[in-house]
């Protein structure tokens, strides 16, 4: 007779807690489990059991995951080949996992996409890097760079042994930046040295042209011919600043062509002042108007000179043009072209002037006499206003007197009769009113008639 042991699903077997030494066989997973009397279930004698049971458990095959996962804690320690296919995630992003290689890397690394990873950052930085062949599709910032520069004929542009630049062409800017020693080629930047070529930026020291003739005298902070750039003497202070177009050194000696649209000369310790030195008899500060290509029109402007005040926007202008020499107040504000003093070539003098069409028309009109007075004008106690002669004094006489043998005329209509016209020829008894002269210290009244 067979021996039949305790028995069913392992659902069944989890619903008993079997005594001690009573084995429970378990159908539909083939399983043995002995029970201990307060263990539910019972412990598993046969099958697989938990391998944490086993303090030294050994394969004796391939261990196959059939699609499940290794996890827990603790250390792999593999003497042998790694080979994973898919991807390998090292480290949970969460920072302090490290990832030590003590090999070599017989393969190349490559980012997952282009321009996507970086290889450290701002924070942490890799110390060194040797490379046989260094290209960079980007910026490249560095603080320093020690390296020869070479051309893609091999030819050595930059030696940094022997601290040379050499070549024949350089197109666009070569320099920008502090650089010192001997520069052949376009320059831009804070230099010092020997220049040959285009220089844009500030230079320290002195500029010589192709005949050794100094054009920029840096010991005394002159200038002496054509300049486009700042000007730095040799104490280290601006002589000339090109950006804001300002000089300021003190002395700007003759002979010299400013290149700016406005040159502003300024001292810096004493009050601005500019000198003009000629001859010994006058000097002479002269504005021309130059274009040998076009013939110059009487009211084109051959120079100017603009006074200024930034604070109360108060604007006086001195033009001349080829025809007229005129004065006008208030050029930078609301210009009002009736208020001016002109002088023309041909002698004729005005003050202030009608109001043109386009605002200034009567600005370019010649006068048609020799002074010509737009409003009142006073000479002496005499006011003129209009076609009103008086006295700026109420008390005053009003003389009119004639030299020698001249007398008074006056050009003013007559009439035969007081009343109008048709009217009888004699006089009304009495005078209507009478009226004061003097004629050579005496004074007289002059009877006169109302027009009837």
């Amino acid at each position: 007779m067979a021996l039949r042991l305790r028995r069913g699903t392992n659902a069944e077997r989890l619903t008993v807690t079997p005594e001690s030494g009573e084995i429970i066989y378990v159908t539909d997973s083939k399983k043995l489990y002995v029970g201990d009397g307060s263990t539910v279930g019972g412990n598993l004698v046969s099958g697989v059991n938990n391998i944490i049971d086993d303090a030294t458990p050994q394969l004796g095959g391939d261990l196959d995951l059939n699609g499940n996962n290794i996890i827990g804690n603790g250390n792999i320690n593999i003497t042998g080949t790694i080979t994973a296919t898919g991807n390998i995630n090292l480290g949970d992003g969460a920072g302090g996992d490290q990832i030590n290689v003590g090999g070599d890397i017989t393969g190349n690394l490559l980012p997952a996409t282009d321009n996507g990873f970086d290889i450290g950052s701002t924070a942490l930085r890799w110390n060194a890097g040797y490379f046989s062949n260094l290209q960079v599709d980007g910026q490249f910032d560095a603080i320093a760079v020690n390296s020869d520069i070479i051309a893609d004929d091999s030819t050595v542009i930059i030696d940094s042994t022997t601290l040379n630049i050499t070549g024949n062409n350089f197109t666009g800017t070569l320099f920008t930046g502090n650089t010192v020693g001997t520069h052949t080629g376009p320059v831009v930047g804070d230099t010092q040295g020997t220049h040959t070529g285009p220089v844009v930026g500030d230079v320290r020291g002195s500029v010589f042209a192709d005949d050794s003739t100094i054009i920029i005298d840096a010991v005394n902070g002159t200038l002496i011919g054509n300049v486009t750039g700042s000007i730095i003497a040799n104490d280290g202070d601006t002589a000339y600043d090109a950006d804001a177009k300002v000089f300021v050194a003190q002395t700007i000696t003759a002979n010299t062509k400013l290149n700016a649209d406005t040159v502003d000369v300024t001292n810096v310790v004493e009050t601005p002042e500019v000198k003009i030195v000629g001859s010994s008899t006058h000097g002479i500060l002269q504005l021309r108007y130059d274009n040998n290509e076009v013939a110059v029109g009487g009211q084109v402007s051959l120079g100017r000179i603009q006074f200024g005040d930034n604070d109360s926007g108060t604007d006086w202008l001195i033009d001349c043009a080829k025809d007229y020499l005129y004065f006008l107040p208030n050029y930078a504000g609301v210009t009002d072209y009736t208020q001016f003093v002109q002088i023309w070539n041909n002698g004729k003098f005005q003050i202030r002037g009608e109001a043109g069409g386009s605002g200034f028309d009567g600005l370019v009109r010649e006068p048609v006499s020799t002074l010509e007075v737009y409003g009142d004008a006073t000479i002496g106690d005499i006011l003129i206003d209009q076609n009103n002669i008086t006295t700026t004094d109420s008390n005053a006489n009003l003389k009119l007197g004639a030299s020698g043998t001249g007398t008074i005329e006056l050009d003013v209509p007559t009439q035969t009769t007081v009343g109008a016209a048709g009217a009888a020829n004699a006089l009304p008894a009495t005078p209507s009113t009478y009226f004061k002269i003097n004629v050579g210290g005496t004074e007289y009244v002059v009877p006169a008639y109302a027009v009837s």
